[in-house]
């Protein structure tokens, strides 16, 4: 077999090359142009836009659906959009066949969101911190708390108030402690409040500063979505007190604010208990405690917790 002969016209092989090169140069545009039909018919499935809207914004409706995979896979560590997209949600709005663009917090950074409110709603709150992670399953059904859980579990969801009463240990700032949980979850602003330090505050700020601190927390309480009164009725009672309790008690009943009271006493006794007498027991002043219970009568739906004290079964356990 003899040697290869060289190429002698060198201008052919030029003209070879180039004709080459402009073949796949066609090829590679028709693949571009094939992968541009594609994806505006696509895109012409999912937006409602007229041909020439689709051609028009094409690559920024391509963009979108792109940023939209990263956001069905992203885990929240890392966010892979472009930097004006960070931390967004991007859609194409395409109301009346017109394009723009609609972004909103990315749904990770909603939750984280709704997680830092909820931080500080828990923080202002005042919950007890024994009952702050506690839920209904943390809860025992008793006989004798069955009506005070179903209706708790009701004005959780509801904007009912409550009046639950008992013995002590039977579960009533436990139970009000949940559905106070349950409340700050939805994003209400809850604060529970014991009767016993609420006096306690009120007369220190009375007595270091006059009123203006009373202007501050009264107001708070008056006007908070759920407020919880816990152990109505243990204080020694005086006007200015039982007045306190009336001027809530009163502004919560015409705003149709969420009550919950829990108290020892039944209705009936905490008026008794409110009436002010003097040394020898004879009434002096008893508008304010009828005021207060009838309003209490009507706005509150009324349980009573029977149930053996919890408080007596832990030292039980314990001795």
């Amino acid at each position: 077999m003899g040697a290869l002969e060289p190429v002698r016209n060198i201008d052919f092989v030029r003209t070879l090359s180039r004709m080459s090169g402009r073949s796949e140069l066609v090829k590679k545009n028709m693949a571009r142009g094939n992968k541009a039909l594609c994806i505006v018919h696509s895109l012409k499935e999912k937006y409602e836009l007229p041909q020439e809207q689709l051609a028009r914004y094409s690559g920024e409706l391509a963009e979108i659906e792109a940023a939209n995979e990263q956001c069905r896979s992203c885990t929240g560590m890392d966010c892979s959009h472009k930097p004006e997209w960070k931390r967004l949600m991007v859609q194409a709005d395409c109301t009346g066949g017109q394009f723009s663009l609609r972004v909103c917090p990315c749904r990770l950074q909603q939750e984280k969101l709704r997680q830092q409110r909820l931080e500080k709603l828990m923080d202002t709150a005042h919950i007890p911190v024994n009952y702050r992670q506690d839920t209904w399953t943390n809860f025992t059904l008793m006989p004798g708390n069955k009506r005070g859980l179903l209706l708790a579990t009701m004005a959780a969801k509801e904007n009912i108030s409550l009046y639950l009463h008992g013995d002590c240990g039977t579960g009533k700032t436990k139970m009000a402690s949940i559905l106070a949980n349950e409340r700050l979850k939805k994003g209400l602003s809850v604060l529970f409040v014991s009767v016993t330090e609420l006096f306690r505050t009120l007369q220190d700020s009375f007595d270091k500063s006059g009123n203006k601190q009373k202007d501050k927390i009264l107001p708070l309480i008056k006007k908070t979505n759920c407020l919880i009164l816990d152990d109505m009725g243990t204080t020694q009672r005086t006007e200015w007190k039982v007045a306190i309790l009336q001027e809530i008690i009163d502004y919560r009943y015409a705003n149709v604010l969420q009550t919950i009271v829990t108290s020892n006493y039944s209705l009936p006794e905490l008026k008794d208990h409110l009436i002010i007498r003097d040394r020898s027991g004879k009434v002096q002043e008893d508008k304010q405690a009828s005021r207060i219970t009838s309003r209490l009568e009507e706005m509150c739906q009324v349980a009573k917790l029977d149930t053996p004290s919890f408080r007596h079964k832990r030292e039980d356990i314990l001795s």
